[in-house]
């Protein structure tokens, strides 16, 4: 889901744009997403840089994506593909993505192991209690009920977007599916 960006909005009602601005390579990418929040906080925006990393052949087996906003300004002054912006970009405020990390660690065929750790200064003075409480009560919990139910159906259905744009990109995800059965199988890579 990472890799297909795009499609967040198709399924996260608090997000109003996600957008890959540019593909710097098939494991990283400047991303563009708007954020709804509830009144009278103004909605909010981020442009960040997601890096995929494979350390599946680590002690810790596990495949992480490092995200952070560093660099957004410089990239988009030099003409990195990071000017198509949605025309609402300009009335949003704009958030800022420290370091930031999600881990996912292959545990069994079926069953994978995923850690999120996010960073954000949302720019603003202070930032309510109330709006801290709906992001950690409200947010963040119905985004990890979405991921999951996204997991057990849409991806079983071959008319779902993300399995078509999997089927379009079959050789990078055949990549990522031999390199998680080679990590869950330490042997295969002995025979090799």
């Amino acid at each position: 889901m990472m890799r297909e960006w795009d499609l967040v909005c198709s399924w996260n009602k608090f997000t109003l744009d996600t957008i890959i601005l540019n593909k710097i390579s098939a494991f990283s990418f400047w991303v563009y997403a708007g954020i709804w929040l509830p009144w009278p906080i103004s909605q909010r925006d981020f442009v960040a840089n997601a890096r995929g990393v494979d350390l599946l052949d680590t002690a810790k087996r596990q495949i992480i994506f490092l995200v952070d906003s560093k660099g957004a300004d410089a990239a988009d002054a030099s003409g990195k593909g990071l000017d198509n912006l949605p025309k609402k970009a300009s009335s949003r405020e704009r958030i800022d993505i420290k370091p930031s990390i999600i881990t996912l660690s292959p545990m069994t065929e079926d069953s994978v192991n995923a850690s999120v750790f996010f960073s954000v200064d949302p720019n603003m003075v202070k930032v309510p209690a109330w709006l801290v409480n709906f992001v950690l009560q409200v947010m963040v919990p119905w985004v990890y009920k979405m991921v999951l139910k996204i997991i057990k159906k849409r991806f079983a259905n071959e008319s779902s977007l993300y399995p078509q744009r999997m089927a379009k990109r079959r050789n990078l995800y055949a990549h990522f599916k031999s390199r998680i059965d080679q990590s869950m199988n330490p042997w295969a890579r002995e025979e090799k």
